[in-house]
């Protein structure tokens, strides 16, 4: 705490460099402050969170899949599952979630009206992204919602064969296990 109030002080004073430099040290100290990742973010461009590396671009994938046989009568394709874990040094886990899904029937339809976020107590959660992208290339936002115990979803509007649904989302573990130092 002493190390954020100093970064926040010398912010004040227009002292960034100071500033950023105690808020990574505060960071490094104890990772699980997301309030300072953001003064990070905000202080210094290059200090992305840390699945920007890692973003993966669906428009390649939703053009590889325009043409899927679906033979089998599959109702939806899974264009893109990815996880990222991160593990901090106490432990704490940072995680991001990127799912891209085609829709080919009406089973699929049914499937993806909502998609639901894994998200367990004591963590901060953040949607990235919750939309749909129709074959015409027009995109439509989900609304993203949280319902009880902690339950988030993204309600997507009424989808129809050919659309893709796109669900990004981040959560950050705030509470140390009995693994943490």
């Amino acid at each position: 705490n002493l190390l954020a109030a100093l970064g926040r002080v010398q912010l004040k004073a227009d002292r960034h460099e100071e500033a950023l430099a105690a808020f990574r040290e505060a960071l490094r100290v104890n990772p699980k402050r997301q309030e300072l990742e953001r003064y990070v973010e905000f202080l210094d461009p290059t200090a992305a969170p840390f699945e920007d590396e890692y973003l993966v671009d669906i428009e390649p994938l939703i053009e590889r899949a325009r043409d899927y046989d679906n033979a089998e009568n599959d109702g939806w394709i899974v264009l893109l599952d990815q996880i990222l874990d991160k593990v901090n040094p106490d432990a704490t886990t940072s995680t991001y979630v990127h799912m891209a899904a085609k829709i080919l029937t009406e089973a699929g339809v049914k499937r993806f009206d909502r998609y639901f976020a894994q998200s367990f107590g004591g963590e901060a959660f953040k949607w990235k992204n919750a939309r749909v992208i129709k074959p015409d290339g027009s995109v439509v936002e989900a609304k993203t919602q949280s319902g009880r115990g902690g339950f988030r979803f993204a309600d997507f509007p009424p989808l129809e064969p050919g659309d893709v649904i796109d669900v990004a989302y981040r959560r950050d573990q705030r509470q140390q296990s009995f693994f943490g130092d």
